[in-house]
């Protein structure tokens, strides 16, 4: 896929070894999931809006630590503003300090999100070597792909249109775009 992928103009670095994805594991306490894993060994993009995984400057480990905390601060921006509430979430507590508190200890428990480009994301889900893609920018959320590789697809090739029904369900962020689509 990495041909086609370069053909649309996505330039690629050298793939990560073993242990760099290691290392980036341990810095963003994250799990690259099997399929990433071994994309990312291939050849790491480096073109507009996806994360450098192979920078370890100061800077872009910070930057890339605010991305993958930015989609729970996304949607804590409704929670706050505007009333922004599941009912999986239990009854809304009345005071807006309580509401922060209880709206971090349920985001916290979600699968952490790992960018993938832009808003894009991968959940990192116990067990599951190729977790579906979301795009998500608070409660606009939605599955972009069932995998990773149908991901690439609709999003830079436009060969390949999914099927939600093949998107496994995801802790918490599989409520959000259930509220917002019919799938």
């Amino acid at each position: 896929m990495i041909p086609q992928l370069k053909a649309k103009g996505i330039d690629f670095a050298e793939g990560l070894t073993e242990s760099e994805s290691r290392m980036i594991e341990e810095i963003y306490d994250i799990k690259f999931p099997e399929s990433l894993r071994k994309f990312y060994s291939l050849g790491v993009p480096v073109s507009d809006r996806f994360p450098l995984w192979n920078d370890f400057s100061d800077a872009n480990i910070e930057k890339i630590k605010e991305r993958i905390v930015a989609p729970i601060k996304w949607v804590l921006i409704y929670v706050e503003k505007d009333g922004y509430w599941l009912t999986g979430w239990g009854k809304r507590p009345e005071s807006a300090e309580k509401v922060i508190e209880q709206f971090w200890e349920i985001a916290l428990q979600a699968p952490k999100l790992i960018p993938i480009y832009s808003h894009r994301y991968m959940p990192q889900l116990d067990g599951v070597d190729d977790p579906p893609v979301i795009s998500t920018v608070g409660q606009d959320t939605i599955y972009y792909g069932s995998n990773l590789e149908e991901y690439l697809q609709n999003e830079f090739l436009k060969e390949k249109p999914f099927s939600l029904s093949n998107c496994i369900y995801i802790p918490f962020w599989s409520d959000i775009i259930r509220r917002h689509q019919i799938w």
